[in-house]
């Protein structure tokens, strides 16, 4: 597998192979997990695209190079989207999160003249933006040294770790291991 099938391939891991929201205890709380997760790939993305620059910068631009739909909303996305639900655990006021709407996606709503934000079709978008990342890195290759460079810096693998005397258990342990840290967990 080349570098950039690598890249690609950490940028969707989880997108494209989780079980359905549907298929979960707690449908919605599923959903509002994965758009977390949907918010972090897209910063990844965004990173990778412009190490460098400031992540608002990075994630604009990428939005502007990458994303099917443009960045016409990639500000209320870093602001309402992004922020709000990695750093307090709930959407901002200028977004509503849903999922199994796709008729309602990219729509804006009221009260508020919210940007309405469909999980699947988010996901849908997020693996278009993906392809037309890693095809341009295809075709650029200061680019695609700088990306993978970035990258490569912050690969990590889990890894079982044994330590002391060997005690009988059937449970595991896995580390996390990155260029700057090692997690036990």
């Amino acid at each position: 597998m080349t570098d950039l099938e690598l890249l690609q391939q950490g940028l969707l891991r989880g997108i494209r192979d989780a079980p359905s929201v549907e298929q979960q205890p707690d449908p919605g709380y599923a959903a509002f997990e994965r758009h977390q997760l949907l918010a972090i790939r897209f910063h990844r993305a965004a990173r990778a695209n412009a190490p460098g620059e400031g992540e608002r910068t990075a994630w604009r631009r990428y939005f502007k190079e990458h994303f099917p739909r443009g960045d016409e909303h990639a500000v209320r996305l870093w602001e309402y989207w992004r922020n709000t639900l990695l750093k307090d655990e709930f959407p901002g006021s200028g977004v509503v999160v849903s999922h199994g709407q796709p008729h309602a996606h990219w729509q804006l709503v009221e009260p508020g003249a919210r940007l309405y934000v469909n999980l699947e079709s988010m996901q849908d978008d997020f693996v278009r933006s993906v392809d037309s990342f890693i095809d341009a890195l295809r075709h650029d290759p200061a680019g695609r040294r700088t990306a993978l460079e970035w990258w490569s810096q912050r690969k990590w693998s889990v890894q079982v770790v044994t330590w002391g005397e060997p005690v009988v258990t059937t449970a595991s342990v896995s580390a996390s291991v990155s260029s700057s840290r090692t997690t036990i967990s």
